[in-house]
């Protein structure tokens, strides 16, 4: 099962046609855990908001929509999330060659 983001669609409409679909899979006896249908959701998004999203782990189909939306307003969701992780790491990897910087 896979719907895919519409190149014009809003997340909100995504979000909404998402949970029609599982409400439609849940009446013909089909389960699926809070995470997987936020991951269902997610893989679902246009691939520059999708590895946005990823980053975060959301647990929850709201969360990864709240999550989307939030990340849309910025400007380039994407490179913003890959900056912030990438200098969380360089912190990580200057810790562990100079235990001394630790905090």
């Amino acid at each position: 099962m896979q719907q895919k983001q519409l190149p014009t669609e809003d997340v909100d409409a995504y979000y909404i046609a998402i949970k029609e679909l599982l409400y439609y899979i849940k009446a013909k006896k089909h389960y699926y855990s809070n995470t997987a249908k936020a991951q269902i959701f997610i893989s679902g998004l246009r691939p520059n908001l999708a590895t946005s999203v990823t980053l975060f782990l959301s647990k929850t189909l709201a969360a990864a929509n709240e999550r989307a939306k939030i990340l849309l307003q910025q400007p380039n969701p994407t490179e913003k999330v890959i900056v912030k992780l990438t200098k969380a790491v360089n912190n990580m990897l200057c810790q562990l060659k100079d235990p001394s910087r630790r905090n």
